[in-house]
């Protein structure tokens, strides 16, 4: 027997949504600030002399280094692709909870940072509060010409 799909609380999922934005741009600037780290780290291995390391243990620690540098390349895309899915996820339910309309004061604030959030991160809120500024001009196509089925 299939489970139905419950319905969800938009107040609850606005919450959830401003959790998981907060805590993926904590995420995003830990990695951000560990690759500056491990950069100047490696930096100052490649500037250093040998002094009392043999060569072949200099080299195996570079190379560490080497990987770890490449690593933090490698995961700030994905955590930066995450962040904005969640902000664009953030934005949905925004718009759902102004669709539905019933706020209480506590979803108030969720609300509010919500849109926090998305003006902080440069999102315009045309879908939450249209201005004529905002809008795109749409150019009208004349297909009076065309016959039934055909494609222009």
């Amino acid at each position: 027997m299939p489970l139905r799909k419950k319905e969800v609380d938009p107040h609850r999922d606005l919450m959830i949504r401003v959790k998981a934005f907060e805590r993926m741009s904590k995420e995003v600037a830990f990695y951000q600030v560990d690759l500056e780290k491990q950069e100047a780290k490696l930096a100052v291995m490649k500037s250093a002399a040998a002094g009392a390391y043999d060569e072949e243990k200099i080299a195996v620690i570079k190379r560490f280094a080497e990987t770890v540098v490449a690593d933090a390349h490698s995961v700030l895309p994905d955590s930066t692709m995450r962040l904005n899915k969640a902000l664009t996820d953030l934005e949905a339910a925004l718009v759902r909870i102004k669709e539905g309309g019933a706020t209480t004061e506590n979803n108030e604030e969720w609300k509010n940072k919500a849109e926090l959030i998305l003006k902080n991160h440069g999102r315009k809120q045309t879908l939450l509060s249209p201005s004529p500024e905002d809008a795109v001009p749409v150019s009208v196509t004349d297909v009076s010409g065309l016959a039934e089925g055909e494609a222009f």
